[in-house]
């Protein structure tokens, strides 16, 4: 018995238990990987993001919109709102402006004014309207597409305003101030 737990001994001693040669940079990349995994797999980030969408858009003061259903696409980012109505006071029209779809897409940086570039695309009654903004820091871009905009009965007027109150989730009067 002593010559096997001699060689018992002599075989626990030739066991490397060192790390591998892994350099310091590999490991802070793995931990960083590990937790930016682990967050996108249990932070609620869709839901979260859904609850402030919603916030902003029913929670616009003096102009509370409705919608339906909302949805959030995070492939080629865009919000898609069913059924939007907007009261009349808002666009200060004779009646309330009603959407089936209104859909926000994210096109990427706008370098003209240097910031993020958004469009809305939506329908009033038979009006299809495509409407181009570019937010910068200090000023803002309203642009719609004339190859999409069938304007034969819709006011410019209450486009814009549409368009500043769902872009910004604030009044238009408010847009007009700053």
């Amino acid at each position: 018995m002593n010559k096997s737990s001699e060689q018992n001994k002599n075989e626990v001693e030739l066991i490397d238990y060192t790390f591998p040669q892994m350099k310091r940079y590999h490991w802070s990349i793995l931990i960083i990987g590990c937790f930016v995994i682990g967050f996108l797999l249990y932070f609620p980030l869709g839901t979260k993001l859904h609850d402030l969408i919603s916030s902003s858009i029913t929670q616009i003061p003096g102009c509370q919109l409705s919608y339906n259903s909302l949805k959030i696409e995070f492939f080629l980012p865009k919000v898609i709102i069913e059924d939007l109505s907007i009261p009349a006071h808002c666009a200060k029209s004779s009646e309330d402006i009603f959407l089936k779809s209104a859909t926000i897409y994210f096109n990427g940086p706008s370098f003209s004014p240097i910031g993020i570039s958004t469009s809305l695309e939506t329908q009033i009654g038979k009006d299809i309207i495509e409407i181009n903004q570019s937010l910068g820091p200090t000023s803002q871009i309203f642009k719609i597409d004339d190859k999409k905009a069938l304007m034969n009965s819709a006011d410019p007027e209450i486009i814009a305003r549409v368009a500043t109150e769902m872009l910004n989730s604030i009044s238009y009067e408010d847009a007009e101030k700053k």
